[in-house]
């Protein structure tokens, strides 16, 4: 899938990609996702879901049960007390987007596959208890950081500008409460949402990522995937194909979506390395949580048992 595939396979390898990172402005524009293991494909929780539980059985499209799981979010944020994150109560109901984005980032399983516009937040994420993973295979002697250029989230984005058009031009509607439907993902297969640019292109409120302490230190972004089994990247190929007959365009996406693969056995220096940073990259400053976050995790066994 991948023309850029590196591996870091020594200490002075590791070491002088950690110096240029600190360097600083490594990879500006760039959305970046870590992975503990390196065989792991980029689904995301829901496929996962979709797949190990053969949810196919239940549901007749892979789409209704994102509908179930946001009707789910629309009960808790219209509850009172203190049992109900005090986020979720400030998203608007019609605002599905900005809810998928909140249960995403509190591990409930969704069709958001979370990025990062941080480098370090990536490899925190790659890193994390690394020491307690079994390598059976050779690619999961490596962790891995995928890296997707700017080239591909403008690509993304494109889409959902032509979307953003198209709803404008032909249905006379809201601009901001179509960009906070599920519509929008369920039209296409992928999508990066990137802050600064939907910030910059189409104004602060329209996908309002901010709605919670997670996504703020974590600098989140989020990619869709709205098919029901295949992988991020194969997804992007797939759009790209469909997209353009140019064959230097369908090529080329190899070189804007790649993989750096570091050995474990350098895990424990990139874990230092990190705490180091400031702030410090670490549990404690990137996944903030209450008590009443519980609740959020366990949203997709609430729809599966009715």
């Amino acid at each position: 899938m991948f023309k850029a595939c590196l591996f870091c396979d020594s200490e002075s390898e590791v070491k002088g990609w950690l110096e240029e990172i600190s360097a600083g402005d490594y990879g500006k524009g760039f959305a970046f996702r870590g992975v503990k293991l390196a065989s792991y494909m980029l689904f995301t929780s829901l496929q996962r879901e979709w797949i190990t539980r053969s949810l196919k059985d239940r549901f007749t499209d892979h789409h209704l049960p994102v509908r179930e799981l946001l009707n789910a979010a629309r009960r808790m944020s219209a509850e009172y007390g203190g049992g109900v994150p005090q986020e979720i109560k400030c998203i608007e109901p019609e605002d599905e987007l900005g809810l998928l984005s909140f249960l995403q980032h509190y591990e409930c399983p969704t069709p958001l596959l979370d990025f990062t516009s941080d480098i370090r937040v990536a490899l925190y994420f790659a890193t994390e208890r690394s020491s307690a993973l079994a390598a059976p295979a050779y690619l999961d002697n490596y962790f891995s950081i995928y890296t997707f250029s700017e080239e591909i989230i403008a690509l993304m984005n494109g889409g959902l500008e032509k979307s953003w058009h198209k709803h404008v031009e032909t249905r006379f509607m809201d601009a901001r409460r179509i960009f906070k439907s599920y519509k929008v993902i369920g039209a296409q297969d992928t999508l990066i949402f990137h802050p600064e640019r939907h910030d910059k292109v189409y104004g602060k409120d329209i996908i309002p990522l901010w709605n919670s302490p997670r996504i703020q230190v974590q600098k989140g972004l989020f990619a869709s995937n709205s098919t029901a089994d295949v992988p991020f990247p194969e997804a992007v190929q797939a759009f790209v194909n469909r997209k353009t007959d140019n064959a230097v365009m369908r090529n080329s996406i190899k070189s804007w979506i790649n993989s750096i693969n570091i050995h474990r056995d350098y895990a424990p220096m990139v874990v230092e390395w990190l705490e180091r940073q400031d702030p410090p990259m670490t549990k404690a400053h990137l996944l903030p949580v209450g008590p009443e976050h519980g609740r959020v995790k366990g949203l997709l066994e609430v729809v599966l048992n009715g």
